[in-house]
């Protein structure tokens, strides 16, 4: 959605800097390399029966997901981030995000992070990237 603000207010938006962002959140015949909405239903119900365990850590740290410490971090993290009703609602609206129209016209400084060995980083197949 940051993408969408730099759009709308260039002039208040010095710069873009994103952390595994995504430009769609759902799989498409245009876009295959996004989640399928059968995943998505999956990580809701995960959501919504794991809350305040560390649901989603194999997938956003998996050189994490084993280590006991570090799986007690990022359960508290995401309480302390969010109930599980907003984390689930917060959830299902990024699953309808599609911002791809907006990209190219995004005219401020672009920083777009992955981390190392992510399979298909967004900011790699989009027009940012031109």
């Amino acid at each position: 959605m940051c993408s969408l603000f730099a759009t709308t207010y260039p002039e208040r938006t010095r710069a873009l800097v994103m952390i595994g962002t995504y430009a769609k959140r759902l799989w498409a015949p245009d876009y295959p390399w996004a989640p399928t909405r059968e995943a998505r239903e999956h990580f809701f119900e995960d959501i919504r029966t794991n809350w305040g365990k560390p649901v989603g850590i194999e997938v956003r740290a998996p050189s994490r997901a084993s280590d006991p410490a570090f799986r007690a971090w990022w359960s508290n993290y995401l309480r302390q981030g969010a109930s599980p009703g907003a984390a689930l609602a917060l959830t299902q609206m990024n699953a309808e995000i599609d911002v791809r129209d907006v990209l190219p016209l995004v005219r401020v400084p672009t920083l777009v992070l992955h981390r190392t060995g992510e399979s298909v980083p967004a900011g790699r197949r989009g027009p940012l990237c031109r």
